[in-house]
């Protein structure tokens, strides 16, 4: 009995053995609970050990076992160390393992760009790095994304950003391409200014496209190309630069006489005044074909002594058939007061049913105007999907105070086709001006046009209201036209017309003080206003 009982290891005996069995049991709990540091540092001193190998394994085996931002940090400065295209795989699959702090991405950054892999370091704008704290970088990864053949994804205000930082006015121009793409004209406008302003060099389609005729100068003499020099000639022209504009209408013509048929319609266009300068001076192109070195513009036989007639009888004689050619000259031929002979010269010519359409409307404008609303209705109602058709009839409709015709021939179409129009915002306006709304119409008005046309919608939305008897909203579109005269040709001359048609307005509203004022700071912006010295005198007669 006694030996049996001394072979079993008595309850609460050996307290020294449990005290082991508990440091034991503690050390295997520890180990189960921390294998992942130590497997990462273990991997650490494997690479430590080796620095000559090239083996990615412990490298990424290390990036899934990392468990925070400084354990990725100390992977990529060993990484880094060895190889940039190491670094780079690294990153990835740092990345993959959850890793996204700004300090990580800043070092990704690095090894992505050493191993030339901008579309990757561009890429972590959209995620830890925010472009506008960290422009300078964004500008060097967006540029060699460019380099390479990749155009990023990018925010204005990042790009907005990275052009301020760097003093790379391009980035502006980037900018500009992304608001033109939202459909934000003004924005686009204003970012390519100041681009061009700080030096950049836009391409000339996309500053025409923004309508930023004030920063198109001539191109450089020479080239083959023709549209640098067209649109440059073009531009001169919407700042009323005639005499610049002729010059290069005329060096288009001579060294690309077949380009286009739209150099000779606009000088037959151009006021006989202009064109008779001889341009000296900043601007014409070097060693340019002046005016003097061509025949004066004349009226040919069949132009019925229109001036102008030498240069569009020589478009004539230059685009044979070319139905878009016709129908300019057939434009300018009404214009003149010459409709029966622009129905004879379109008669020659096969246009398709939209031009056909077209020419019938402006023909009965010019020639039958009586005739003309029927006809623009029947047009109208028989092309119901030409955008053209349709905006000829409105502006027909417009043009003879049809407004119940407008009003219904705008109603009657398909509300999705309507907002395509080119001119959509125009017409909107003008009908809610029609219907009554006159401060919904104005806010269109402001807001419908871009570049140049910010002075032309609220001034066409003014005559309008006018012509509707509003007086009041005639007169606050007006006001608003004479505000939007910056970068025209004559702003002053337009701001006096402007302020002198809102103090008609005004008169006729019945609000004396409102057309003095008006008057006055017509007669301010331009001494020489007749219209707002007429203006002031009939209210003192009164």
């Amino acid at each position: 009995m006694e030996r049996t009982r001394s072979r079993r290891r008595p309850v609460g005996a050996a307290p020294g053995a449990r005290a082991a069995v508990a440091v034991l049991a503690a050390a295997i709990l520890a180990g189960a609970c921390s294998r992942q540091a130590p497997s990462f540092e273990l991997l650490l001193a494997r690479i430590d050990s080796d620095p000559a190998s090239a083996d990615p394994s412990p490298f990424l085996g290390a990036a899934r076992l990392a468990g925070s931002s400084i354990d990725a940090l100390r992977l990529m400065k060993r990484a880094a160390s060895r190889d940039p295209v190491l670094a780079a795989v690294v990153a990835d699959a740092l990345a993959a393992a959850g890793i996204s702090s700004e300090p990580f991405a800043l070092a990704a950054f690095g090894a992505y760009m050493e191993a030339e892999r901008p579309e990757s370091a561009y890429a972590l704008f959209g995620g830890p790095l925010d472009g506008t704290r960290r422009p300078l970088l964004l500008a060097e990864s967006y540029a060699a994304c460019l380099a390479a053949g990749f155009r990023p994804s990018a925010s204005t205000a990042a790009l907005v950003a990275a052009a301020d930082a760097s003093g790379i006015p391009e980035f502006l121009v980037e900018a500009a391409v992304l608001a033109m793409a939202a459909g934000d004209g003004p924005a686009a406008a204003t970012l390519l200014r100041d681009a061009v302003g700080r030096g950049a060099a836009a391409d000339p389609r996309l500053l025409w496209d923004a309508g930023v005729f004030d920063s198109m100068g001539a191109p450089a003499p020479g080239g083959d190309d023709p549209e640098p020099l067209h649109l440059a000639a073009d531009a001169a022209w919407m700042r009323g630069e005639q005499a610049l504009a002729c010059s290069l209408y005329l060096e288009l013509v001579e060294r690309h006489p077949g380009h286009s048929w739209k150099p000779y319609a606009a000088l037959a266009r151009l006021p006989a005044p202009a064109v008779a300068i001889t341009p000296t001076g900043a601007g014409v192109l070097p060693g340019a074909t002046t005016v003097d070195a061509w025949p004066r513009l004349s009226a040919e036989p069949d132009s019925g002594g229109l001036p102008g007639g030498q240069w569009m009888a020589m478009m004539a004689s230059r685009f044979p058939g070319d139905a878009e050619a016709a129908f300019e000259h057939a434009a300018w031929l009404r214009a003149g007061g010459m409709a029966e002979e622009a129905r004879s010269l379109l008669s020659a010519v096969a246009l398709d049913p939209e031009r056909g359409a077209v020419a019938d409307i402006a023909d009965a404008v010019a020639a039958r105007p009586d005739s003309a609303v029927p006809v623009a209705l029947a047009r109208a109602s028989g092309l119901p999907g030409s955008a053209a058709v349709q905006e000829t009839a409105l502006s027909c409709l417009l043009a003879l105070g049809a407004w119940d015709e407008f009003a219904g021939l705008h109603a009657s179409l398909d509300e999705r086709f309507r907002s395509s129009l080119p001119r959509a915002w125009f017409w909107d306006a003008v009908s809610l001006s029609l219907a009554g709304d006159a401060s919904a119409a104005a806010a269109l008005a402001r807001e419908g046009g871009a570049g140049s046309e910010r002075y032309a919608a609220p001034w066409n939305l003014g005559v309008f209201e006018l012509a509707a008897g509003r007086h009041r909203e005639a007169a606050l579109a007006f006001m608003t036209a004479s505000g939007e005269t910056a970068g025209r040709a004559d702003p002053d001359s337009d701001r006096a017309r402007a302020l002198a048609l809102a103090g008609d307005a005004w008169r006729m509203a019945g609000d004396r003080a409102a057309a003095r004022d008006a008057y006055r700071a017509a007669i301010d912006s331009d001494p020489l206003c007749l219209q707002a010295m007429a203006g002031l005198e009939m209210l003192e007669d009164k």
